[in-house]
């Protein structure tokens, strides 16, 4: 099922869920749940669904093993940086995929390559056309905030 957004959609959301607990993340982490996820973002690109529910899974992946893995790290960016351009409107997917960015920007090899993306100005340009969004204005000031810490 993976060209079915639905059917992706609601596994990336379970594993958001599950996601939350530190044992779980790492179990997560050695099942290849990160790279599933992934590959569910890559392949549905257009589903906002897929977008947010993935990229939820992916900011809570973030606080476990996944910030350390380069590779894995740099595809979640760059994956969470083109959900954001693709869906400007939507605040669900601007929320969760700013927290992507901002969970991987306290870490030095991470904020470099989201400040190499323009994260900074898709931060700002999130804040603009959701003002009346508490999340993503919260997030995305988080996100700016990390971006401005010295290498």
């Amino acid at each position: 099922h993976a060209h079915e957004p639905g059917v992706q959609g609601h596994c990336s959301g379970a594993l958001s869920h599950l996601a939350t607990s530190p044992e779980n993340r790492n179990r997560m982490l050695m099942a290849d749940g990160a790279e599933a996820v992934l590959k569910s973002l890559q392949q549905n690109p257009d589903s906002a669904l897929v977008q947010y529910k993935g990229c939820a899974a992916l900011a809570n992946l973030a606080g476990g093993e996944l910030a350390s893995r380069d590779k894995l790290s740099r595809e979640a960016i760059t994956l969470a940086m083109r959900g954001l351009e693709l869906h400007p409107h939507n605040a669900q997917v601007q929320d969760y995929c700013l927290w992507v960015l901002e969970s991987f920007a306290h870490l030095r090899s991470q904020r470099s390559i989201i400040l190499d993306l323009g994260g900074e100005k898709t931060a700002w340009r999130a804040m603009q056309l959701h003002p009346a969004s508490n999340n993503v204005q919260k997030i995305a000031s988080s996100l700016l905030r990390a971006l401005q810490h010295p290498f």
